[in-house]
């Protein structure tokens, strides 16, 4: 590897803010299938593109806002999709950096590749943690964008549920009272699915518990669980 090389590659890890001891593993990352010059990036890339899909569906599962898991899917899709591993290539640069014949380096996923190449090195010199500590920092911006343009189709589905069902927590307390002259009262908890418990219990005993995205989604799921179970959904 010459000088120019060489100083490429540190210039990279300085964008990256990473540092990889064994500059002839990052080389090999940058180095495409077709350059038929000692060994090609394709074995990194495979590597990183499992370390990338890790470090992004443990990031969407530990967000706050308790995603559901067709949310997490979209969102996932989104993030390591070729077009957005494109952009962050691109911010840094890759496309001067990869060793590519010329009849290849049109090739639309090149700098993806490159991409999931380099998380490759990087796990493989560091482990999982430190790569995905890359995935997170380079990702960022596409993070931000990516809940930006999910938070209205979440609020959306939230409130469709809201509207579509009515509210079978007033009916159950009602059908509770006249039909057994007991009160009706409700607890919740988070689990470590980021998904709310809902418990039910008539007159002081527990009687079911229903999962839902939020509070009153799981209220209204286990009361009407509680009235098909006792048949009052109809009498109710």
């Amino acid at each position: 590897m010459d000088e120019q090389r060489k100083s490429d590659l540190m210039a990279l890890q300085a964008k990256l803010g990473i540092y990889i001891r064994d500059l002839n593993l990052l080389d090999v990352a940058l180095t495409h299938p077709s350059w038929e010059e000692g060994e090609s990036s394709r074995r990194l890339e495979l590597v990183g593109d499992a370390a990338l899909t890790l470090a992004i569906k443990d990031a969407l599962f530990h967000l706050p806002s308790q995603l559901t898991v067709h949310e997490m899917s979209v969102m996932h899709s989104k993030l390591v999709c070729n077009e957005a591993l494109e952009v962050v290539g691109n911010r840094l640069g890759l496309s001067s950096l990869i060793k590519v014949r010329v009849y290849a380096s049109r090739k639309k996923s090149l700098v993806a590749d490159a991409l999931e190449a380099i998380i490759g090195a990087y796990f493989k010199e560091q482990g999982y943690e430190c790569a995905a500590h890359l995935v997170i920092n380079l990702f960022s911006e596409e993070f931000k964008k990516v809940q930006r343009d999910m938070a209205p189709i979440k609020m959306l589905s939230e409130e469709s549920a809201r509207s579509q069902d009515p509210n079978f927590r007033e009916l159950l307390v009602e059908a509770s009272s006249r039909k057994l002259g007991m009160t009706t009262a409700f607890s919740v908890k988070w689990t470590y699915r980021k998904r709310c418990v809902a418990h039910v219990y008539i007159g002081g005993c527990f009687v079911t518990s229903a999962e839902g995205i939020n509070e009153d989604l799981a209220i209204n799921a286990v009361s009407k669980k509680v009235l098909e179970n006792r048949g009052w959904l109809n009498s109710s």
